[in-house]
């Protein structure tokens, strides 16, 4: 019996980072989100159909499941503009963010909770750079 798949790990396999993000109208609920520069929205579909590929252990079953995922967290995509970059979301796909107590502490420091959008404007800023 193989380990049920999340699209948050294809997509972390891919080599990209997950974040939760709360996007237009979704009242407050949050689900995986990815922070790409514009532009690199085929970069992030490629890496994720070799993620797929590369996660593939053989067993049809398991890569059915893992494919069915992957085009079901596609149907549902959405995408917001921050600056020069893009945060695509995908609304009812959650994110498991494992933060670490130290993270924790760190982000308290600052005086304020990072919002998800802060934190994604954040990448677009670092990337920008």
């Amino acid at each position: 019996m193989s380990k049920t798949i999340t699209f948050q790990e294809i997509v972390e396999d891919a080599g990209f980072e997950a974040r939760s993000y709360s996007g237009r109208a979704m009242y407050g609920k949050e689900c995986l989100s990815v922070s790409l520069d514009r532009g690199d929205l085929g970069t992030f579909v490629a890496g994720v159909i070799e993620s797929l590929h590369n996660g593939s252990d053989g067993d049809q079953e398991t890569d059915e499941e893992r494919h069915t995922i992957a085009a079901d967290s596609f149907r549902v995509m959405r995408q917001d503009s921050m600056g020069m970059g893009i945060v695509l979301y995908f609304p009812g796909v959650p994110c498991v963010n494992e933060g670490s107590p130290e993270d924790e502490e760190e982000d308290n420091d600052q005086g304020h909770d990072e919002t998800p959008e802060e934190a994604a404007a954040a990448d677009v800023a670092k990337s920008e750079h």
